[in-house]
């Protein structure tokens, strides 16, 4: 026999004798009926686990998002305590700061709350809060800016008052005055990016404002 025909699987006495070998047990009369109602029930038995984990997952997560938002909300617009009432005027420069540290604070309370353990309850849980999280800096960013706006405007009107009472005391302060009103008007707008342009027209209308004011009182 040539080495190119030896097959290592064929026993030698199989091989003398012609005979082929069985691999299927029920050829010996083995019944495999119960192994294969065995191996379906347990299938079957994984298969509802695995759905009442998942729904139990699921509930957690939208129990917990539910809650999230509803804190959200009080913690943005509570009457009281509401960051959109307690962070006014220049206040406001710090809200996205605030939000962003009591956020986590509240989305770290909750996946302890409501046990989000498992890498899909926490990974769902976070994708579901995601678009809150993306509208609420969205919301954040209006407001600062819109309360940043009021509040470099009362500073502007408050200076133009304080240069017009500073004139009519002593009119030989004049010059100084509307200097200094020049000046602390365009720092305050540059402060808000308005253009410089735009600076310009806004300062030279402001002193024309004190002028025509002093001059008629």
């Amino acid at each position: 026999m040539k080495l190119s025909q030896f097959e290592p699987s064929i026993n030698r006495n199989i091989a003398e004798g012609k005979v082929v070998p069985v691999t299927d047990t029920t050829a010996y009369g083995a019944n495999t009926q119960e192994t294969e109602s065995l191996n379906r029930a347990l299938g079957g038995l994984q298969a509802q686990l695995e759905k009442i984990w998942l729904k139990d997952q699921n509930d957690k997560v939208f129990d917990a998002s539910n809650e999230y938002q509803q804190r959200i909300n009080s913690l943005m617009e509570d009457e009281k305590n509401g960051l959109y009432v307690t962070l006014q005027g220049k206040s406001a420069e710090n809200m996205q700061e605030v939000y962003q540290q009591e956020e986590a604070k509240i989305r770290k309370e909750l996946i302890s709350k409501y046990k989000l353990d498992s890498d899909y309850s926490h990974s769902a849980f976070l994708k579901q809060i995601e678009p809150s999280v993306t509208a609420q800096l969205k919301s954040i960013d209006k407001r600062q800016s819109a309360e940043l706006d009021k509040y470099a405007n009362n500073q502007i009107l408050l200076s133009t008052q304080n240069t017009t009472d500073t004139i009519l005391r002593d009119p030989t302060q004049c010059y100084t005055a509307l200097s200094s009103l020049d000046k602390t008007t365009r720092a305050i707008m540059a402060g808000r990016g308005t253009d410089g342009a735009e600076i310009d027209v806004k300062s030279k209308n402001l002193l024309n404002e004190v002028g025509t004011k002093v001059l008629n009182e």
